[in-house]
């Protein structure tokens, strides 16, 4: 009967391990299946397989542990009941033993194909992706930087933004000293006149204002002595600039009109003791109007011998004046050229920008504009003299290069975004 009771636990136990390994197996199972379902080969696998090692170890080691005590407790016994013990550590031990080869094999598998797919292929790829990204983007960023100072502009485009160019070359730059002036009547076109003797104004005949000719009639008098009329005529062809007299006034050598010739007008010039020194007669002036509506060029032909109350020294200059642009008491302003000076190159002052901290142009080619610093030397109104940076006969924009800054500006602002 104890024989039969000890065979009876011995299996029991022995059911009871299988059952366990059996479950760990399958537990090993799903938790490979799901990670291989998930696609996610290189972070998922590694997890799932020491979780499933550390399951099964742990229960491999409560097997052993529960065979240790089975055999304990049955040691003992009779003959027959340790050959049975016996023989179920046999089957155990084969059991145990597949069970660990085959969840070696799907481990071990795992393993291998997550070594494969994911360390080498992720990591490989990934690497040389980034590698080329990052190449890539270092040649497209030089690229970039180079064109930083280039644009290409459709030529309709330039011809609505009225952007106009010229080509660098020598030049004669101009020093000058600065004046302001006023436009006054020459004294020898300016006519006065006069009654011959006591008279009566029977009619005035013209206006202030009325342009007249050489003997045109300008007024009828009649003479108080011999009550006989006579006519006033014009002494010259001019514009009528006084009347102070009226029909019915008695005159006797009382200033009846004034006619002033202003085909030609003075430019007359303030200049203090330091510019007076640097003027000579027959130099150039330029005359600009304060509004620069107009200018005019003549030579200077006249410097006062002696100065004024206010230490200023007067210098003339006659224009012409036929359109009537220059009328007397009109305030302007001049420059006197007091020396002159050759360069092999220069360049229009208004074609200058400032780009990047460097005073530069814009050289244009075909429709691609280029901006070139320079270094510059001298300068006149008009021109600054170039040392470096441009060549001969280099077209540049002159008119509107504002615009070109501002369009290489915002194609550099665009590769920074």
């Amino acid at each position: 009967m104890s024989k039969i009771m000890t065979r009876a636990l011995s299996n029991k136990h022995r059911l009871a391990r299988k059952h366990s390994l059996l479950a760990t197996l399958l537990l090993s199972l799903i938790g490979s299946s799901a990670t291989f379902a998930s696609g996610d080969h290189h972070h998922a696998d590694a997890p799932h397989l020491n979780t499933s090692k550390a399951y099964f170890s742990g229960n491999s080691a409560a097997i052993d542990d529960n065979t240790k005590h089975s055999h304990d407790d049955h040691g003992h016994g009779n003959e027959d009941d340790h050959d049975d013990h016996g023989h179920g550590n046999e089957d155990d031990h084969d059991d145990h033993g597949h069970g660990n080869k085959d969840d070696h094999d799907d481990h071990g598998h795992g393993n291998e194909d997550g070594h494969d797919d994911n360390a080498h292929d992720d990591h490989g790829h990934g690497d040389e992706d980034d590698h080329d990204d990052h190449g890539h983007g270092d040649e497209d960023g030089h690229d970039d930087h180079a064109d930083e100072t280039k644009t290409t502009i459709d030529p309709h485009q330039l011809a609505l933004a009225g952007v106009t160019t010229s080509t660098a070359g020598p030049q004669t730059l101009q020093q000058t000293e600065k004046l302001f002036g006023v436009i006054a009547a020459i004294d020898a076109q300016t006519y006065r006149l006069n009654a011959p003797y006591p008279s009566l104004v029977e009619k005035i005949h013209v206006n202030v204002g009325d342009r007249v000719e050489k003997g045109q009639v300008l007024a009828t008098l009649r003479n108080v002595a011999t009550l006989q009329s006579y006519s006033l005529k014009s002494p010259n062809a001019g514009e009528v600039t006084h009347r102070p007299i009226n029909a019915g006034e008695r005159v006797d050598m009382t200033p009846l009109l004034t006619v002033t010739d202003l085909s030609t007008v003075w430019v007359e010039m303030s200049a203090f003791p330091e510019a007076i020194e640097k003027l000579q007669v027959g130099q150039n002036v330029q005359v600009n109007d304060l509004h620069k509506h107009d200018s005019a060029t003549a030579p200077l032909t006249y410097i006062a011998p002696k100065m004024t109350g206010g230490h200023i020294a007067r210098a003339r200059a006659v224009i012409n004046n036929n359109d009537g642009h220059w009328r007397p008491g009109m305030h302007v302003k001049t420059a006197v050229t007091t020396a002159t000076r050759q360069v092999p190159l220069a360049v229009s002052s208004m074609a200058l920008q400032n780009f990047r901290e460097q005073p530069v142009v814009f050289s244009r080619q075909g429709n691609t504009f280029e901006a070139r610093p320079l270094q510059l030397g001298e300068r006149d109104d008009q021109y600054i003299e170039v040392l470096s940076g441009l060549e001969v006969g280099t077209e540049y924009v002159t008119e509107n290069s504002f615009l070109i800054k501002a369009d290489i500006l915002k194609s550099g602002a665009a590769h920074v975004h």
